[in-house]
C-alpha cells in the first residue's frame, strides 16, 4: 500500500495488528484494529487460525484471508492462500535425489508459485462477533 501511495509508512505501520497464533487472541486483535480503523474493509493474516479468530471479529462487507489452506479454512470457506506443500515437497526431493542418490550438486532452487483460494465465509450468528 505504501509502494502505491495508498498510505504513508507511519499509517501503514498503525494498520498491523500483531498477536500469537491462536483464535481468541486474533479475534481481540481483529476487533482492537477495527475499533481504530473502522473503515477497513479487508486483512491479510498470517495464518488460517489469525483469518479465523479476525473473521469472527469482523463485521458484514469485510473480506479476510488466511494463509496456509488448512482443512479448517476450506471446511468454514475462509479464503487461503495455498503454498502448495506437496508441490514444495516434491521440488525438494528433486533437488535433493539425482539419479537414486542423495546430492548436493546441480539446482538450488525452485520456485513455487502459492495460489489464492477464494471462498465467501460468513458468519452467520451475530453473537459469535466480538463487541
Amino acid at each position: 500500500m505504501v509502494d502505491r501511495g495508498v498510505v504513508d509508512e507511519q499509517d501503514a505501520d498503525e494498520l498491523v495488528a500483531t498477536c500469537p497464533d491462536r483464535v481468541a487472541d486474533a479475534m481481540h486483535a481483529a476487533a482492537e484494529l477495527f475499533e481504530r480503523h473502522p473503515d477497513i474493509d479487508g486483512l491479510v493474516c498470517a495464518s488460517d487460525s489469525l483469518a479465523f479468530g479476525a473473521l469472527l471479529a469482523a463485521g458484514p462487507g469485510v473480506s479476510v484471508i488466511g494463509f496456509d489452506d488448512t482443512p479448517v479454512a476450506r471446511a468454514v470457506g475462509l479464503s487461503s492462500v495455498d503454498q502448495r506443500i506437496d508441490l514444495v515437497a516434491q521440488a525438494v526431493l528433486e533437488l535433493l535425489v539425482q539419479d537414486g542418490q542423495v546430492t548436493t550438486r546441480g539446482a538450488t532452487t525452485r520456485i513455487i508459485t502459492p495460489e489464492l483460494r477464494v471462498r465467501r465465509a460468513v458468519i452467520q450468528d451475530p453473537s459469535m462477533r466480538v463487541a
